[in-house]
């Protein structure tokens, strides 16, 4: 069955016309940041915008620089995508290329089509997000550390990351040793954190050269130290642990590094949980021989690493979901969905970003604001499993010069199981936007 598509349009119509507890959507401004433009830097829009702005960012030929969010609810989404590069010999600063820090309990904030990247020798994440109690939302984001964790999530209540990929590329030395310290690439400390359909690569080992001396093993994908981790859709995978690079054909060598592990549970035992639907976590490859070499190849990393807490997977098959965003005035918006054919679909939609909510009964993380839900009814999957859809994004009430809203899809199974997929976060801008 085939959803007409004057029905999404008349319900988020009537969304936008009924729903004033969302009374900052509608009052906000957007703020569009161009390199070229007096506004040239992301930075200078948070430092001018307001609770529930949005920050609408320009891709452009050149990076923008490092930036940071403390205890502001905003929406910074690249327009389609745009690049954080915090380079630190040139304009960049010793520190995360995006930080977000003290959301209050009403706080939100969403991150959305930008590739996050630190490029320099300090054990820092890309993105550092710490003691939150509102919600943060990662969507479609790239986010890439040269020697610290790609993301570290730290005291914070509600982070949820879908579509994004977190990746580190090396271990960090520090000055005077000669030991390595391999990262994750993502470490979750005293937070809840929900991931949907995401790729986490863990640092690869040292190798050593005829220049620099010494291997290392590779680091974890994933490591938790306290906290619930939920997982759905997600491949997790172990860095790939150091090898050495023989000077002359035939020459000495040493044993290579173990490569890391994909998952590592360590933390408090009650307070430690990893809950896991249709992911995957594999031990990164150990190093291996080159020319001239006659040591073996080192052994994988383990795919899990329970040391203390709790690890649950779920049964089921992820559910995905995803509209594309920003929308504008005129256009036709898309929403993609995979699943089971045969599933049968409900679209839910709730006006603004919303927190994360992890439901014990039914393994589900929800997204939605239940005061205000509207709910679309999608038919059954067809039997390719996935599809899109198309609508007309509707107008927006003179003055508004946006909306945002968060949806996710609820299928029932054939087998009667229910499944909620991950949340998409979405903003409908107004005219001229």
């Amino acid at each position: 069955m085939r959803l007409p598509s004057f029905a999404l349009a008349s319900c988020m119509l009537g969304l936008l016309l009924s729903s004033p507890a969302k009374a900052h959507a509608a009052s906000g401004q957007v703020w569009v940041v161009e390199s070229g433009t007096a506004l040239d830097q992301i930075h200078k829009a948070v430092a001018l915008a307001a609770d529930g702005d949005v920050i609408l960012v320009r891709p452009g030929s050149a990076s923008y620089e490092a930036f940071s969010v403390q205890g502001k609810s905003l929406t910074i989404e690249g327009d389609p995508g745009a690049k954080v590069w915090n380079l630190v010999f040139f304009a960049g600063y010793l520190g995360p290329a995006v930080q977000v820090a003290d959301l209050g309990p009403d706080q939100h904030l969403v991150l959305r089509n930008l590739e996050i990247q630190n490029t320099y020798n300090e054990p820092v994440a890309a993105l550092d997000i710490r003691n939150c109690a509102g919600s943060i939302q990662i969507e479609d984001c790239t986010v890439v550390a040269s020697q610290g964790p790609a993301s570290g999530v730290i005291q914070s209540q509600a982070v949820t990351m879908v579509r994004t990929t977190l990746q580190t590329q090396g271990p960090f030395q520090p000055a005077g040793s000669t030991g390595y310290q391999v990262q994750p690439g993502l470490r979750v400390a005293g937070s809840n954190v929900h991931l949907f359909d995401c790729t986490v690569v863990g640092s690869g080992g040292k190798e050593s050269s005829f220049l620099s001396q010494g291997i290392s093993a590779g680091g974890p994908g994933v490591l938790v130290n306290s906290g619930l981790l939920y997982a759905s859709g997600t491949s997790v995978s172990g860095g790939k642990g150091g090898g050495q690079s023989t000077t002359v054909p035939g020459g000495a060598c040493t044993p290579f590094g173990q490569g890391g592990p994909g998952l590592v549970v360590d933390g408090p035992t009650a307070t430690t949980r990893v809950v896991w639907l249709d992911s995957s976590a594999v031990g990164g490859e150990g190093g291996e021989p080159l020319v001239g070499c006659t040591q073996p190849q080192a052994p994988p990393g383990p795919d899990q690493l329970v040391i203390s807490g709790s690890f649950d997977p779920v049964a089921g098959t992820r559910r995905a979901f995803g509209v594309v965003s920003p929308l504008r005035q005129g256009e036709q918006a898309l929403m993609g969905f995979a699943g089971e054919p045969g599933d049968t679909r409900w679209l839910l939609l709730s006006p603004g970003p919303n927190k994360g909510v992890y439901l014990e009964g039914l393994d589900i993380v929800a997204q939605l604001d239940p005061a205000q839900l509207a709910t679309v009814f999608l038919g059954t999957l067809p039997a390719e499993g996935a599809e899109v859809l198309s609508f007309p994004v509707p107008t927006l009430p003179p003055g508004v010069a946006f909306r945002t809203w968060t949806a996710q899809c609820l299928n029932l199974a054939p087998n009667s199981n229910l499944f909620l997929s991950g949340p998409s976060e979405f903003v409908v801008l107004g005219a001229g936007l």
